[in-house]
C-alpha cells in the first residue's frame, strides 16, 4: 500500500493502513472540538500537556520545563525569531535536541525553547509528527501509527 501526494508517494508496510473509527473515541465525552494533548517522556520525565500542532512547523519547549529536568546543560545558546499564525513573533532563547518516547517509538527530538508563558510544556509541529510517521485525529483525540 501507498500513499499518495503530489509532491511524492510515501510507502507504508504492505497490507497496513490507518483507519479512525468509533472505537477509537473508546467512550469519549469530551467535545471533538479539544486540542490534541498528549503526555510523553524526555529521559524517563513524563512531560504533561504536549500539543500536537499539525499548523506548527517548529518544536518548542518551555524553557522551566528544560530547567526542571536540569537539561539546561545540553542546550545550544541560538536565537530564532518564531512566527505566529497571527503575524507575532516570539524569540527563542536556545535549542536542544533530547529523546522523546511516546508509544514506544524513541526519537531524538529538536526543540525550540521559549521562555515565555506557554498554555502548553511543549508543542510539537509538523517536524516531529512527520518524523514519528504518524496521523494524528483531533476527532478521535488519538494519533496512529503505520507500523503498528
Amino acid at each position: 500500500m501507498s500513499i499518495s501526494h503530489k509532491k511524492h508517494t510515501r510507502q507504508m508496510l504492505a497490507g497496513k493502513s490507518i483507519n479512525f473509527d468509533d472505537e477509537d473515541e473508546n467512550g469519549m465525552t469530551i467535545s471533538h472540538y479539544s486540542t490534541l494533548l498528549i503526555t510523553f517522556q524526555i529521559f524517563g520525565t513524563d512531560i504533561r500537556r504536549v500539543l500536537i500542532d499539525p499548523s506548527s512547523s517548529a518544536n518548542k519547549v518551555q524553557l522551566r520545563a528544560i530547567e526542571e529536568m536540569e537539561l539546561m546543560g545540553q542546550a545550544i545558546s541560538k536565537l530564532h525569531l518564531l512566527y505566529r499564525f497571527n503575524s507575532s513573533s516570539e524569540m527563542t532563547r536556545c535549542e536542544v535536541t533530547l529523546t522523546t518516547n511516546v508509544e514506544e517509538v524513541v526519537n531524538g527530538t529538536h526543540f525550540h525553547v521559549v521562555a515565555g508563558d506557554m498554555t502548553y510544556n511543549s508543542i510539537q509541529g509538523r517536524p516531529w509528527i512527520h518524523k514519528m510517521d504518524a496521523v494524528p485525529s483531533t476527532l478521535h483525540q488519538v494519533f496512529k501509527f503505520p507500523s503498528k
